[in-house]
């Protein structure tokens, strides 16, 4: 293996772009149990992010098929989080309206 296969020693993942069924149904949980900011909303497009950084798109397109199961269209997405009480935070939502399909801990991080 030469350097130029290896990944960068701090590598990090841009913007995720997804298509989804509806806006209005996936928006809520990203803005209310993520915890995401709305950056910009256009039509059928809408960012979502961390106060000074975009870090999902979603595209709205009637004719998707939406992830059976799941109201965010995704099986998994990863989002770091600063301090383990954030994680606890978005429990909190989850709890408060929604349903935990699924919790771990990886010995090295946790994940609901």
């Amino acid at each position: 293996m030469t350097d130029d296969d290896r990944l960068a020693a701090d590598p990090r993942l841009g913007r995720l772009s997804v298509t989804v069924p509806s806006l209005d149904e996936t928006v809520p949980f990203y803005r209310d149990v993520v915890g995401l900011a709305i950056h910009e909303r256009s039509g059928s497009r809408i960012v979502l992010g961390a106060p000074e950084q975009p870090l999902l798109e979603l595209l709205e397109d009637p004719s998707a098929s939406p992830r059976r199961g799941t109201e965010a269209g995704l099986y998994h997405y990863a989002l770091r989080v600063p301090r383990r009480a954030a994680l606890g935070a978005a429990l909190e939502r989850i709890q408060g309206g929604w349903q935990l399909d699924g919790a771990a801990d990886h010995g090295v991080s946790e994940a609901l």
